[in-house]
Order: structure tokens, then sequence, then C-alpha cells
């Protein structure tokens, strides 16, 4: 197994929280559409992509699940990188 390098991110445990619900919410609807080689490859990007999105108190696991979903299916696409999310702190 290859480690992860931190990605220097800070914040509150609540967050922290929703940002796994977010994940564990879009990796049920796209499970399916990975083998079991590329598993692991697709569950780090979506965990990369739900990190890199702003995450502030108040934003929903729902808001972030979508927004994670949008940039992975994108990403899927071939576009290249996977864009950034329109989600912004208040």
């Amino acid at each position: 197994m290859t480690p992860v390098k931190p990605l220097g991110l800070m914040m509150s445990p609540s967050v922290l929280s929703t940002a796994g619900k977010a994940f564990d919410l879009a990796w049920l609807e796209i499970a399916d559409n990975y083998g079991r080689e590329a598993t692991k490859a697709a569950r780090d990007r979506l965990a990369r992509i739900i990190l890199a999105n702003p995450l502030c108190e108040g934003t929903t696991a729902e808001t972030l699940k979508r927004a994670g979903l949008a940039s992975m299916a994108a990403a899927e696409r071939g576009r290249g990188r996977a864009p950034k999310a329109a989600i912004a702190c208040r």
C-alpha cells in the first residue's frame, strides 16, 4: 500500500464527519462502476476530490456528495484534472 501524503487540512470534527458521510454516499452511487482492480484508485480519487472542496461549517453531506460526483464524472470523461466544485463557504 502506498502511503497517502497529508493534504495539510485542518477541520472541525463536525466538518470531518460531513466529509466522511459525503464520501460514503457518493461511493454507494458509483461503486458498481468500478471493477475489483480499479476500486482502490477510484476510492482514493473520490476522497481527494471531496477533500479538495471547501469544507465549511454548515456545508451538507449531500452538497459535498453532488460536487464530488460531478467532479469525478468530469474526470472520468477524460477532461483531465477534475474541475473545482462550485461550493462557496458563507
